[in-house]
């Protein structure tokens, strides 16, 4: 492998082992699948202790193609068998050892905040010698980027890694632009990246994607909203020529537990740089058959489209075939759609590079 291998993907989503994502996930069209490298966050599985049947899951997605696989830090997402790789010692031996048995995986160098500068770069060394490609996924703009530019200039050839921006949730909450500083800090860390390694491939990635979508109701209703796409506001102000596209998938960047309260029947549908919402408060899993036939009034495009996302909705609006009833397969087609937008998106955006402010 080359640093082209990681030039030669369109588009890099991160995802968590979580059933609504994978499903999403996996419903893409083999083209798709070859065009992305999705960043996999490995943490439990439902009723089950260890990380085989989350790792099959990813397997049932993908087949044998590439994934960079991460851990899980959040405590939430976390089991015993995590936590066992997560452990620092000796380089990270448990996660070293766990890498040998899943050759198709393009592994994530692991940070903790036991682990010694040593053991991080020891484990960036192994991984090279193994002849795979390190992917450092930065996080925390100082603690973060400092280890990964250790082990960068400790690697034989850092031209063959790979590093990830992961600016996390991106939105301010009161003025639903981007956060104060996040800009600056993407900036400053790139600027760091640039002049110590720039032969290191790099990708940027974030969500705005919101926990909540009351406040982006449309005045007056409480059906139907608008949700700008800032992931793209931010990665055209760094630009193509910077870094490469990656986001959240449409999921926001704290885990919720798959187990869903009082979830709001809701479509999503990502269009011209925003996410169009339909909802239906105070109302059941039936009411998925009045949002998607709405969906389609409103965006009768989707009439025409062939991806699993879009035919979930017109069989629910039919009430007919596989159709849409809870949370976890809203969230499913959601994520489904905002993959195959992302890709017709930049698609289109790599055939225009004459005419870049279309991105926007």
């Amino acid at each position: 492998m080359s640093k082209n291998f990681f030039e030669k993907f369109s588009y890099f989503p991160i995802l968590r082992t979580r059933t609504a994502e994978l499903a999403g996930l996996g419903k893409l069209d083999d083209e798709q699948k070859d065009s992305i490298l999705p960043l996999i966050s490995l943490g439990k599985w439902r009723n089950t202790d260890g990380v085989d049947k989350a790792l099959a899951k990813v397997s049932e997605c993908l087949g044998d193609r590439p994934y960079m696989l991460d851990l899980s830090k959040d405590l939430q997402h976390q089991n015993d068998a995590v936590r066992d790789l997560l452990n620092p010692e000796k380089g990270f031996a448990q996660w070293l050892t766990f890498l040998k048995n899943v050759p198709q995986v393009v592994p994530v160098v692991q940070f903790s905040s036991d682990a010694r500068v040593r053991d991080i770069v020891r484990q960036a060394q192994a991984i090279e010698r193994d002849g795979r490609q390190p992917v450092f996924r930065v996080r925390n703009y100082q603690s973060d980027l400092d280890h990964t530019l250790a082990a960068l200039y400790a690697l034989d050839m850092p031209e063959n890694a790979l590093i990830v921006i992961d600016a996390g949730y991106i939105r301010d909450l009161s003025t639903k632009r981007i956060k104060s500083g996040v800009l600056e800090s993407v900036l400053k860390s790139l600027n760091r990246i640039v002049e110590e390694v720039p032969e290191a491939s790099r990708v940027l990635a974030g969500t705005s994607y919101p926990r909540s979508v009351t406040q982006f109701l449309d005045k007056g209703v409480e059906s139907s909203g608008k949700i700008d796409m800032l992931e793209h506001v931010l990665y055209e102000e760094i630009g193509s020529d910077i870094v490469m596209y990656g986001d959240h998938a449409s999921i926001h960047s704290v885990v919720y537990d798959d187990a869903v309260g009082m979830f709001i029947p809701r479509l999503d549908i990502p269009t011209d740089h925003s996410w169009y919402f339909e909802r239906r408060p105070r109302r059941k899993g039936d009411a998925f058959v009045e949002i998607a036939q709405q969906v389609l009034f409103d965006f009768p495009e989707l009439e025409s489209e062939s991806s699993w996302g879009a035919q979930m909705i017109k069989n629910t609006a039919q009430e007919k075939g596989d159709q849409i009833a809870g949370a976890v397969t809203a969230i499913s087609v959601r994520v489904n759609l905002h993959i195959t937008y992302q890709l017709f998106a930049l698609g289109k955006r790599s055939n225009e590079p004459n005419d870049e402010d279309d991105w926007l």
